[in-house]
């Protein structure tokens, strides 16, 4: 289930019975109460605001079976931000893994001086580009493709806002809906210790304030 009609399908290009890709709004899923024992996510629970995660979450418990469990990947952000300077260290010498890597670390970094969590993606693209003002030198410092630097701009005139919070913070909001969360971490893909798998086992009958 995705907002966007592209994503959903380009994702589920053979849909059946048991695979159905659907356009909806997370916070308003077209679907009964306690339907499913597993809510998956990848990635979902930071794609929207932080504000807006008590109404997604509100919504994941409703369509889950009583002791339902939530199953989801999270970015989250280290307790201390890191600096500009270490991550323009870390490119020259080839330890950053990935474009897509590079990204988010900028984009987790400009939270240091912020009160919560969330990043709009016009700005972690602005920041990249000053950061990084010329992709041909980034490719090469790099030997990434130009074509996956050029990804970025995607976020041009994009309103999307994203989270990226620190595990601590992920797993205490959870709890306000599940009995049991717990934080996995594992992987071994550029950034793999920033993104632990949340299992949130036990949907409670109603939200706790």
């Amino acid at each position: 289930m995705d907002a966007s009609f592209p994503m959903v399908a380009a994702l589920w290009k053979h849909g059946g019975p048991s695979r159905l890709g659907v356009q909806a709004d997370w916070t308003r899923m077209p679907i009964g109460p306690r339907t499913f024992s597993h809510v998956l996510g990848d990635g979902s629970l930071n794609a929207v605001r932080w504000s807006v995660l008590p109404a997604m979450l509100d919504e994941v418990t409703r369509v889950l079976r009583p002791r339902g469990t939530l199953i989801a990947r999270v970015f989250c952000r280290p307790q201390t931000a890191e600096t500009a300077e270490n991550i323009r260290r870390d490119v020259v010498h080839r330890q950053v893994g990935s474009f897509h890597a590079l990204k988010w670390r900028v984009a987790m970094s400009m939270l240091s001086d912020e009160p919560g969590p969330d990043v709009a993606v016009t700005n972690v693209r602005r920041a990249m580009m000053e950061a990084y003002p010329d992709r041909e030198e980034l490719c090469r410092l790099t030997g990434w493709a130009r074509a996956e630097v050029d990804t970025l701009d995607v976020y041009e005139s994009s309103d999307a806002i994203y989270n990226f919070p620190t595990e601590t913070m992920i797993v205490a909001l959870l709890r306000r809906w599940f009995a049991d969360v717990e934080a996995i971490d594992c992987g071994n893909y550029p950034l793999a210790e920033r993104c632990p798998i949340i299992v949130a086992r036990n949907a409670l009958p109603a939200r706790r304030v």
